[in-house]
Order: structure tokens, then C-alpha cells, then sequence
């Protein structure tokens, strides 16, 4: 979706929070980490 909807860092961050019911900016509060991954995507079209 991020890629898609061409979000930068923050939007997509903010929007992952809300997803996890949070608040938007919660990524922001002090000792917050953040990861992320990478995925091959692959299936029959």
C-alpha cells in the first residue's frame, strides 16, 4: 500500500501506528525501535 500510494517514511509510519491502534505519532516517543523487513513477492497471475 505504501508503495502504491507513494507515502514517504512518516506518512507510512504514522499509518502502521494507527493500524495498531496507536496514535499516529506514536513511532515518535522516546525508545521507540523501529525494524523493518523485505519480501519477495511471488504467485500465479
Amino acid at each position: 500500500v505504501a508503495t502504491e500510494y507513494h507515502w514517504g517514511p512518516e506518512a507510512f509510519l504514522g499509518a502502521t501506528a494507527r493500524k495498531a491502534g496507536l496514535a499516529p505519532d506514536a513511532w515518535r516517543e522516546p525508545g521507540t525501535e523501529v525494524f523493518s523487513f523485505q519480501a519477495d513477492v511471488f504467485g500465479d497471475e
